[in-house]
């Protein structure tokens, strides 16, 4: 195979053209959503529809270099590349599936005609009617951010790249545009809606013996038959179990510190009669404040909060993300005959 040494044109190339592109039509790297066999010829797009395929096409046809002078090492792997990464904002990370990663365009191995081209065309993504059988090593994330940022309008896909030797830091290949309009019609959101079903369902049936063997593993820590009759009693489905997880009531205020209510974490199990299917349950039983320290003695139950109100609590289930309140799982009813 030809060794490839990065020319002084080349270095041009890479802090100039790749940086600084802008909208003309004499573009080094660009992205298209038309496919061609001659990838020099694929036209540059500027903003793509929802379903459309997106290509990155690395264009050296008015230039005397090839593709193999912006290939480089990588130091993490050893393997020769032109290295493309799909490299989405930090606060966009912390959206599920939404991960940066970096790619080789060229095939592996490489061969002496995709080095010596004057231009290669990579498929980011497919088109989404072909997203089911024919994924790509960047489609996941990509569709991820479109899912994420899909209701604030275009959503701008970043990419950034890497020549190491030259280039060792990201440089920044472009954002590709994508209109996320008429979400749930398209073949994208038609994909994520099944993939999304099929996940919860694999989910729901290994947690119903993940939740049956935790609520059956708790042991009450207040003895209180009067309260325990009482939330019997205020449910018009049969109760199966009931587990205090503390020994006494939490006193809840407002942001002014005035006394609202006091309140016991509760799990719960239940018999819904429609279905003869059982749930657990948490929640926070107890009174309304009618001051002075005096409560109402009929019995209220109240969604568990922490953070001073702004976020939903979470009970910890191992082998789960965590259970939250107000929130019905399945469990299996023979663990919990009366």
């Amino acid at each position: 195979m030809k060794k490839h040494h990065l020319n002084p044109v080349a270095i041009g190339l890479i802090v100039l053209v790749f940086v600084g592109f802008s909208r003309s039509q004499n573009r080094t790297l660009y992205f298209s959503n038309q496919f061609r066999a001659d990838a020099a010829t694929m036209p540059p797009t500027e903003a793509f529809a929802i379903d459309d395929p997106v290509y990155l096409v690395l264009n050296l046809s008015r230039s005397s270099n090839t593709i193999g002078d912006l290939v480089s090492t990588d130091p993490s792997t050893g393997k020769k590349n032109f290295w493309l990464c799909f490299s989405p904002e930090a606060g966009d990370q912390n959206f599920k599936g939404v991960s940066p990663k970096c790619v080789g365009v060229l095939p592996e191995p490489l061969s002496d005609q995709s080095l010596s081209a004057k231009a290669v065309s990579y498929k980011i993504l497919p088109p989404g009617a072909e997203l089911p059988r024919n994924k790509t090593d960047l489609s996941d994330g990509v569709v991820s951010l479109m899912a994420a940022r899909r209701t604030l309008g275009p959503v701008e896909v970043p990419f950034t790249y890497f020549i190491y030797g030259k280039a060792d830091r990201a440089l920044k290949a472009g954002e590709v545009v994508i209109s996320c309009q008429n979400w749930d019609a398209s073949a994208i959101g038609k994909y994520l809606k099944a993939a999304d079903a099929k996940a919860d369902s694999g989910e729901l049936a290994g947690r119903l013996g993940i939740m049956t063997k935790w609520v059956k593993s708790l042991t009450s820590k207040r003895s209180d038959p009067a309260l325990e009759k009482a939330i019997r009693a205020s449910d018009s489905a049969p109760i199966l179990r009931i587990v205090f997880l503390t020994p006494g009531y939490d006193i809840i205020r407002n942001d002014l510190g005035i006394v609202m209510r006091k309140t016991i974490k509760t799990v719960y199990v239940y018999k819904w009669p429609q279905s003869g299917k059982c749930y657990a349950h948490w929640t926070g039983y107890g009174y309304e404040s009618l001051g002075g320290g005096a409560f109402n003695t009929d019995l209220g139950n109240w969604r568990v909060f922490e953070d001073d109100g702004r976020h939903v609590a979470e009970l910890n289930v191992p082998g789960t993300n965590g259970f939250p309140s107000g929130d019905n799982w399945e469990v299996d009813c023979g663990a919990f005959a009366r």
